[in-house]
């Protein structure tokens, strides 16, 4: 479930990775580690103050997100990156209907131009 990084280009907007949408038939468990879903508001508002100014081509590459809903995220919230990024990961969150634990989100990220101490963070959640 690692990100596909570099982002396919930007004609397709389909790109979807294990980390994307669960209606898909395969299902993985979480670890033991980390089954408390990553998904409280306070943790994605860490992580999104990490992550850096690539957060569209992390929304798309590595967690599966379509390029629309991320362009209208950003028309939504045009001077806060940092509330862009954390509402990407609220809509990420949100599609993983209850599977979004940090350990996912953290192999999502894996291989993504992300700063080392988002997965350290994630690590520690």
């Amino acid at each position: 479930a690692r990100c596909s990084w570099p982002p396919p280009s930007s004609g397709s907007s389909a790109a979807t990775t294990s980390c994307g949408s669960t209606s898909s038939p395969r299902r993985t468990r979480p670890r033991a580690a980390s089954v408390r879903p990553a998904a409280e508001l306070r943790d994605l508002l860490l992580v999104a103050q990490r992550l850096g100014s690539e957060w569209q081509e992390v929304g798309i590459a590595c967690l599966g997100l379509p390029q629309s809903r991320l362009e209208q995220i950003g028309e939504e919230r045009p001077q806060r990156a940092v509330l862009r990024t954390f509402e990407m990961l609220r809509e990420w969150r949100r599609r993983q209907q209850g599977g979004a634990t940090a350990a996912r989100l953290r192999d999502c990220l894996r291989g993504a131009p992300v700063d080392p101490e988002v997965l350290e963070l994630l690590q520690g959640m």
